[in-house]
């Protein structure tokens, strides 16, 4: 219109100054630069232990503001050290008190939350009840227990149930022993010894 110009910004569109041009190719552009928001593509590694180094790739993670600031990350809610490699790369590390999560870029432009999730190994601190027949529930607390792919009581594989970030449930298997109560995810796996998960005398 005659009043201004609506556009679509582009996928490979990067902070920088709007250019617009007339059919004489001459041109005028904004003294204050367009940011665009960050966009994560991806990290590796996918899982890992606090003080581990992850790389973060994507585009857009330049801070435009002549101070020198990086991006800043969040591992779920959770601030991260960070380093800006280039506009399409941060180095980072996981943080004290990060949990499974996924992973979130900020800069002067907006935030963009990754679609994957950054997981880190499980961790069982209880579990009830303390002793149970073949068939029952056992819940089972901590921490990382998204994505639970595998559970064992005394050695055989239990069904998972339902398994969220800090309580999974299970349903004791036929087989089920005193022993170990393990529990592998996409972060790796834990072992809680002394389980005590033997079937109860009817």
């Amino acid at each position: 219109g005659a009043n201004g110009l609506v556009v679509v910004v582009p996928l490979d569109a990067v902070s920088a100054s709007i250019y617009v041009y007339d059919q004489s190719r001459n041109f005028d552009y904004t003294a204050v630069p367009f940011h665009v928001m960050p966009r994560v593509t991806g990290f590796t590694p996918v899982r890992g232990v606090v003080g581990e180094e992850v790389v973060i790739s994507g585009f857009n993670f330049s801070n435009i503001n002549n101070l020198g600031l990086p991006p800043l990350v969040y591992f779920g809610n959770v601030p991260a050290l960070a380093f800006l490699g280039a506009d399409t790369q941060i180095t980072t590390y996981v943080p004290a008190g990060a949990l499974t999560a996924p992973i979130t870029v900020e800069t002067l432009a907006g935030y963009q939350t990754s679609s994957a999730l950054f997981y880190l190994p499980p961790v069982i601190e209880s579990f009830t009840p303390a002793r149970a027949q073949v068939g029952e529930v056992l819940t089972i607390k901590g921490v990382n227990f998204t994505g639970a792919t595998v559970a064992r009581i005394g050695g055989a594989t239990a069904t998972i149930l339902n398994a969220q970030l800090k309580e999974m449930t299970v349903q004791v298997p036929t087989g089920a022993l005193d022993g170990t109560l393990y529990v592998e995810t996409p972060g790796g796996a834990f072992f809680f010894f002394g389980a005590r998960c033997r079937p109860s005398a009817a």
